[in-house]
């Protein structure tokens, strides 16, 4: 064929036979004039190879998935709508991608160097489910590196979870043109990297600031590589016991056992390390095998223990020590080597914690990214359509049954003539199996005698039961743009879950994406670094959550509307808040709640219909990490609210500057300085009990460390002061 190098076109004798049923459906061959060639390159989507040949085409793909009978190796079959085509793959085959009906494999081939999911024939309305095709397209996308595209306006996942495990260097791009509707009913839906280098126990303690680690072996380490500290026997703080993690990146491999990590660390690791489920330690004996009573230390021979809060006894300060024989609540302490600790000469024991140490891990992993863009997933919802909206009585049926219970959350959508009820949560009443009726939270029913008349369509949105549904995201790195992450039940009511999780990543960035109805959306931890949410919105949740120890974290130009305060976390480091605007109308909390260390607010604003109250609790830090939490500064710049405090928990130094608000509450000791541009417009009375420091100053000042301080307008001069344990004015 003149002008066409590399491509060729083969007619089979079969398509000869069935020549005026070929030109009824198709245009490829045309009698009496030049073959219209429709063609190919000339390549193979699976192991097949040489020539490429093609048959006559078919109208769509269920006809190629019908009614495609047994064709010769490597012919190309198309369907002519969306412009798919396969490639007839070796009876013997166990790399195929699809089975036709008559048994025929078949490779499905990229078009435009994308692989789309229609090409597998799945239901693009959501009726059914589509578990099977949806996870063999992605599959298929991961193992050649190539793009998928999703046209359907709505696909179904139920079944087993889905674990996306993506390749050494490669990224998962999962694209949509028009916006599809990934919904799931139980399955969770998880991308992360598809291996690690190694996991062992750390070898040699890694100190605070240090940029070195020591490792048995380096050989398989590469530059970029993942490298995530863990010890769960270990935490910071007492509140919440989080176990601490941190997450670097390989910056060079030194030599055979050493590599450097990209960022100084932030917190030491321990070989072996522990102060989570302490025991109150009653006795210590002073004698030449020295014995340990603790109540129920549920600790057995060999475990390696550490105390704190150690009152007494100093040569046990900061020692790692071996169990030795169990007794009831006692047991012998001995050195690491097993050697019994002679305690005659040590100082008399008063007061101690016993801590179990554990090893801390340490994982090398190559790194993989993601990049999904204008996906909405739609997470553990079950969809029952509604056929019929009786507004004299309030009863609504179902065309099938609808499995509600009485106090199941529920949403409605799209439904016509009485679309009051779009988009509201209601308790359910179940009436039948496809009638129920609706209630508020607090048990009223719902009076819709007042609404429009049902006319059509709509559906009811449910939990699809006991599940814990997501979408999640471990240990990588890349970008989702453009994407909505919705549940069922708003985030402050039982039985929500956190509909997206990010653990352990590094550099991920969510941009233009939507969270609504779920808990902590999304759920930032186990060490995940540098995660950044921006130019996105939140509506119906709880918080977007920074926990775990994460590091570094970005929330810019966020939107919330009906949350529970956004500008929340528990114990992480340096996380940065910036041009947040939140509507809060289900919290007490404050509107702004921070229980880590040094994070940054700046140029935020928050409204508050629940009042102003003080909630937060406070981040207490474990004996040995006191000056640790004292070493970040903590900084609010440019905040304001006109009902919601400040309320930070936690010892590390807080400045606040450019603010208004009603007051500002800072938990532990730490030293707080607001600066003479900060207006407080409601000074509360609080008793000195309050384990909270109400601060109100017209100057930068910094406030003594005590256990509380009252802000209170009072008249009359004040004589004198006490110096006591107790300040007394007079």
């Amino acid at each position: 064929m003149d002008g066409l190098p590399g491509w060729s076109r083969v007619v089979s004798s079969r398509n000869d036979a069935e020549l005026a049923e070929i030109k009824a459906k198709t245009d490829l061959i045309t009698v009496g004039q030049p073959v219209n060639l429709d063609t190919l390159p000339r390549e193979s989507g699976g192991s097949g190879g040489g020539s490429v040949v093609v048959e006559a085409g078919f109208e769509t793909v269920s006809d190629v998935l019908t009614k495609a009978q047994p064709e010769a190796v490597g012919t190309t079959l198309i369907a002519r709508q969306g412009g798919y085509a396969y490639e007839v793959a070796p009876a013997t085959a166990t790399d195929h991608h699809i089975t036709t009906e008559s048994g025929t494999k078949l490779y499905v081939k990229p078009k435009d160097g994308e692989y789309y999911l229609a090409a597998w024939g799945v239901d693009g309305t959501g009726a059914t489910d589509v578990h099977d095709k949806f996870e063999a397209a992605v599959e298929l996308a991961m193992a050649n590196d190539t793009p998928l595209v999703l046209t359907q306006d709505h696909i179904l996942l139920e079944g087993n979870n889905f674990f996306f495990n993506i390749p050494e260097g490669q990224t998962l791009y999962i694209r949509s043109p028009n916006g599809t509707t990934v919904r799931t009913t139980g399955p969770n839906i998880s991308f992360r990297r598809s291996n690690i280098r190694f996991q062992e126990n750390l070898s040699a303690d890694v100190e605070r600031y240090a940029t070195q680690v020591t490792v048995a072996d380096t050989s398989d380490v590469k530059h970029g590589d993942f490298v995530y500290f863990k010890n769960e026997q270990a935490r910071i703080d007492r509140n919440w016991s989080y176990p601490k993690y941190c997450i670097r990146r390989v910056q060079a491999v030194i030599d055979a056992t050493t590599i450097e990590i990209d960022q100084p660390m932030d917190m030491w690791f321990y070989t072996q390390d522990g102060n989570r489920n302490g025991r109150a330690v009653t006795s210590i004996t002073q004698a030449s095998r020295a014995i340990v009573t603790a109540s129920n230390h549920g600790l057995t021979e060999g475990d390696l223990c550490r105390f704190e809060d150690l009152v007494g006894m100093p040569e046990l300060q900061g020692g790692l020590f071996r169990v030795g024989t169990v007794n009831g609540d006692s047991f012998d302490l001995q050195a690491t080597d097993s050697s019994p600790i002679d305690s005659s000469s040590y100082g008399a024991f008063t007061s101690a914690e016993v801590f179990l140490q554990g090893p801390t891990e340490i994982e090398v992993s190559p790194s993989a990214s993601v990049d999904i863009d204008n996906i909405n997933f739609l997470v553990g919802v079950a969809h029952i359509p509604i056929s019929a909206i009786n507004v004299a009585n309030g009863e609504i049926t179902t065309s099938s049954p609808h499995g509600l219970a009485t106090g199941y959350i529920i949403n409605l959508h799209e439904v016509g003539g009485t679309t009051q009820l779009n988009g509201n949560d209601y308790e359910a009443v179940r009436v039948s199996d496809t009638v129920f009726t609706l209630r508020s939270f607090d048990g009223v029913a719902i009076d819709t005698t007042g609404m429009t008349a049902f006319t059509s369509g709509g559906y009811v949105r449910r939990s699809a039961g006991e599940f814990t549904s997501k979408v999640a995201f471990e240990r990588i790195e890349g970008r989702v743009r453009r994407c909505s992450f919705v549940g069922v039940i708003p985030g402050w009511l039982e039985g929500v879950v956190d509909t997206v999780t990010i653990t352990a990543t590094d550099n991920l960035h969510l941009d233009h994406c939507h969270f609504e109805r779920g808990r902590y959306c999304p759920l930032i931890q186990a060490g995940a670094r540098n995660t950044r949410v921006t130019n996105s919105t939140a509506s119906k949740i709880r918080h977007m959550d920074i926990a775990g120890w994460a590091q570094d974290t970005l929330l810019e130009d966020i939107t919330g509307n009906d949350t529970d305060c956004l500008i929340q976390s528990h114990p992480n480091i340096r996380p940065t808040y910036r041009r947040i605007r939140d509507s809060v109308r289900h919290s007490n909390n404050s509107a702004i709640d921070i229980r880590g260390v040094g994070e940054v607010v700046e140029d935020c604003r928050s409204w508050s219909t629940v009042g102003v109250d003080v909630g937060t609790q406070e981040f207490k830090p474990v004996s040995v990490y006191g000056d640790w939490m004292a070493s970040f500064t903590r900084r609010i710049t440019g905040f304001e609210s006109a009902t919601g405090a400040i309320s930070a928990g936690g010892g590390c130094p807080m400045i606040v500057e450019r603010c208004k608000v009603p007051y500002i509450s800072q938990g532990g000791t730490g030293k707080v300085t607001v600066d003479g541009t900060t207006e407080v417009t409601q000074l509360l009375d609080r008793s000195l009990g309050t384990p909270f420091a109400q601060i109100a100053m017209t100057e930068r000042v910094e406030i003594p460390l005590i256990q509380a301080y009252t802000s209170e307008r009072r008249f009359g001069a004040i004589t004198s002061i006490t110096q006591a344990d107790t300040a007394v004015d007079s």
